[in-house]
């Protein structure tokens, strides 16, 4: 049977579930034009009731506290990747998810003009 567990942050019960082999398979099946956003809308659902916009108004510490609870749920999972060599492949994902991540979240932030050094400091007479 499909693990399922609950994790409480507030006053909001959040479900968090055990992937099936399908949920494995979809999340390696990327698209064209797939980015973190359009597969967080795919896929997140079949690992916790948020949406992707509940995930967004959460606290980083908050998602942490999901996501932790998340890996205990999928543990049966992550020991079969690793028995079956498959670390590197998960390092590589994540490595992508991460900055995809940061890309969509920081890349259009306009940048500073502020030079280090520039106006550090008391002014000149």
């Amino acid at each position: 049977m499909r693990k399922r567990d609950v994790v409480r942050i507030d006053d909001r019960e959040i479900t968090v579930k055990e992937l099936t082999v399908q949920d494995v398979l979809e999340m390696f099946d990327f698209q064209e034009g797939d980015n973190f956003w359009t597969l967080a809308q795919r896929h997140l659902p079949k690992a916790t009731d948020l949406s992707v916009e509940d995930m967004q108004k959460m606290a980083p510490s908050e998602l942490e506290t999901v996501f932790e609870k998340w890996k205990e749920v999928n543990a049966s999972f992550f020991r079969i990747a690793r028995a079956l060599g498959l670390n590197s492949v998960l390092a590589q994902m994540k490595d992508a998810v991460v900055a995809d991540f940061y890309n969509s979240f920081f890349g259009s932030l306009k940048t500073g003009t502020h030079t280090p050094g520039a106006t550090d400091g008391p002014p000149s007479a």
